[in-house]
């Protein structure tokens, strides 16, 4: 699970690139260590509701 959101967070960041980071906004490693928090907690909620999915069926 962590490799694969690891994954997600650096394709993420390989895709949009500089494109949206602004260095106005804060440092460079702030905005990677966000983009790898906010795919961490995507896939955490996506698997509860998975889970709650399942049990109320």
């Amino acid at each position: 699970m962590s490799a694969d959101t690891t994954q997600e967070a650096f394709l993420t960041l390989w895709q949009e690139g500089t494109a949206r980071y602004d260095p106005h906004k804060g440092s460079a490693s702030s905005w990677i260590l966000i983009i790898a928090h906010r795919k961490a907690v995507d896939k955490v909620r996506s698997e509860q509701a998975h889970r709650d999915r399942d049990r109320d069926c």
